[in-house]
């Protein structure tokens, strides 16, 4: 069986916007693969530009959220987010957590759930996942481009 997936940000943009990607989101839906991490939807409803596009998600979430395919960060993670900014910092140097904490949240999210999270952030994902490989925790990490 396949694995659930979670769709970064810079995945479901587009989507929403111009309908890239529609092929390996539509498929993820029509297979009940797709799982919605609350902070990609935090993302997402500050970008919206107009009342049809928070409308949009809301129906996108109300039907999510009725079959209990919303996953969210626990309050380890928020501790976890906080030691690999950390532990980042000492190793290549300073950044701001502002900068990468959503991010961080969503690996972790994808990581816990034992999922798969397609981006198109290879850089800083691909940071994140080699972070929490050397913690022993495994994160199933797909990079798309258009």
């Amino acid at each position: 069986m396949a694995k659930p997936q979670i769709f970064d940000t810079s995945v479901l943009i587009p989507w929403l916007r111009n309908k890239s990607y529609d092929n390996l989101v539509t498929a993820s839906f029509e297979s009940h693969r797709f799982l919605l991490c609350t902070v990609v939807w935090m993302e997402l409803y500050a970008g919206t530009r107009s009342k049809t596009d928070k409308r949009d998600l809301d129906r996108i979430l109300q039907s999510l959220s009725g079959i209990g395919r919303i996953v969210s960060p626990c309050q380890e993670d928020f501790y976890l987010a906080g030691q690999i900014i950390a532990y980042y910092a000492r190793k290549y140097g300073a950044i701001q957590p502002r900068d990468h904490a959503n991010d961080i949240l969503v690996t972790l999210c994808a990581w816990r759930a034992k999922v798969e999270l397609i981006t198109e952030n290879r850089e800083h994902m691909e940071t994140w996942q080699n972070i929490l490989k050397r913690s022993n925790k495994r994160l199933d990490l797909k990079i798309v481009a258009r």
